[in-house]
C-alpha cells in the first residue's frame, strides 16, 4: 500500500511514523501483509524522498537528509525512540525548508 502520494501526505505520514514508532496500530482496513512495521515505514519516507528529491537541490543537504533517516532508523531498531523521532523530526524540517 502507498502511503505516500503527494507533498501532504508525505508529511502526514512522517508524522503518524513519529507520533507511532517503532511499534504500529494494526489497522483493521489492511492486510497483514500491509501492516506497517519500522522497516515498510522508512522504505515509505525513502521513497516519498525520492518523489520529491528535484525540490533538495543542494546535494550536501540531501546527503544530510539521507543521513537523518539512516540515524533515524538506527535508533528506532535500537530502542530510543525519543532520538528516532528527533532525528526524523529533524528531517521533516529540512524537508520543509525546501
Amino acid at each position: 500500500m502507498a502511503w505516500v502520494r503527494d507533498s501532504s501526505s508525505f508529511h502526514n505520514f512522517i508524522g503518524y511514523v513519529i507520533l507511532t514508532a517503532p511499534t504500529f496500530p494494526q489497522e483493521s482496513i489492511l492486510s497483514d501483509d500491509d501492516q506497517l512495521d519500522i522497516d515498510k515505514a522508512f522504505d515509505e519516507i525513502r521513497k516519498g524522498m525520492v518523489m520529491f528529491q528535484a525540490s533538495v537541490t543542494d546535494s550536501r543537504k540531501r546527503q544530510k537528509m539521507v543521513t537523518l533517516l539512516d540515524e533515524s532508523l538506527a535508533a528506532y531498531r535500537a530502542g530510543d525512540k525519543a532520538t528516532g523521532a528527533q532525528l526524523l523530526g529533524d528531517f521533516e524540517g529540512m524537508f520543509l525548508s525546501f
